[in-house]
């Protein structure tokens, strides 16, 4: 019995007994007792729960403005993306207007956009100024 009661006094003063807070009040009155006093601030834990949770606060209106702006810029791509493929149906449509044979106005024989003259009867073909400044 005698002996559950010293474990009993050893674990009370163990755990009642702070010893980082010894330590701490240890380590400021030596640096005030120096030759050059060092002035030490240490804040409460609460201080420190304080400061943390205004850096996450401001994290989050940080990275929420992050996320708007990557979810514009992201809208804009996907606008650039349809643009391009509207600009791609329309060059496949313009390469196939191409290799397609006109109709010569004078003759009527099928003659290829690059010629500017008809091959069979030798008139001016007017589509060819009309294809040469689509493909400039």
């Amino acid at each position: 019995m005698i002996f559950t009661f010293v474990l009993f006094g050893m674990s009370c003063v163990i755990a009642f007994h702070d010893p980082i807070a010894a330590f701490i009040n240890r380590v400021i009155s030596d640096a005030k007792s120096e030759e050059n006093p060092v002035d030490l601030h240490l804040e409460s834990g609460i201080n420190v729960f304080e400061m943390i949770n205004d850096s996450v606060a401001s994290n989050s209106i940080l990275l929420n403005k992050v996320k708007e702006s990557t979810e514009n810029v992201r809208d804009s791509i996907n606008a650039v993306k349809a643009e391009l493929m509207m600009l791609g149906a329309k060059l496949g449509k313009m390469e196939t207007d191409l290799e397609t044979p006109r109709k010569c106005p004078s003759c009527g024989k099928d003659v290829l956009p690059d010629f500017k003259l008809c091959p069979y009867c030798g008139e001016k073909l007017l589509f060819y100024v009309q294809i040469s400044t689509v493909r400039q």
